[in-house]
């Protein structure tokens, strides 16, 4: 099981409002709807780069490559 360091920017950006992955402010981004919502991993990119809701978008600047990989491979390893 995949885990992340709680020091990386992606759980400081995201917890507040997804906390461990559950609902919190936002919705939960864990559970048995998130792979049939987001087969794939470029549209939960568009909406983590662009924002929903009231959530925020995150640029490239915040949240890098390797850094969105990382939290892609955080999210999908939530149960």
């Amino acid at each position: 099981r995949y885990r992340m360091d709680c020091s990386n920017a992606c759980v400081r950006f995201c917890n507040a409002c997804h906390p461990g992955g559950g609902r919190g402010v936002g919705p939960a981004v864990k559970g048995p709807d998130l792979p049939q919502k987001y087969p794939t991993n470029e549209p939960l990119i568009a909406v983590i780069r662009r924002g929903a809701g009231t959530m925020p978008g995150f640029s490239s600047t915040q949240l890098d490559d390797a850094a969105m990989a990382d939290l892609l491979a955080y999210i999908r390893s939530l149960e």
